[in-house]
């Protein structure tokens, strides 16, 4: 009986990449409009707020990117991880 599996692995990989692509070229307008729309929203942030640098801006989204994947991560602990974080990184007020 002649084996299979490499056959059967090259066409479950086939049908992968296959899809891969088809998702690629279906998303890429979105994808690429939802870019053009953040750097928007951050262009119209620093015309608002011109004490801030493209460079303070940027922290922040950082941060703010950081404390929501530990919140997804640990929800059971939002408050006393954003407290904490904020604490080590001098954001608190007091």
């Amino acid at each position: 009986m002649v084996d299979r599996g490499p056959l059967l692995t090259s066409a479950i990989i086939f049908y992968l990449s296959i899809g891969a692509a088809i998702f690629q070229v279906l998303e890429e307008p979105n994808w690429r409009e939802a870019v053009n729309q953040y750097e928007l929203k951050k262009s119209q942030i620093l015309k608002e707020h011109p004490c801030l640098t493209q460079a303070d801006l940027e922290k922040i989204l950082e941060l703010s990117a950081e404390v929501k994947r530990a919140r997804q991560a640990f929800p059971s602990c939002r408050v006393i991880f954003v407290y904490s974080y904020c604490r080590r990184h001098n954001l608190h007020h007091g």
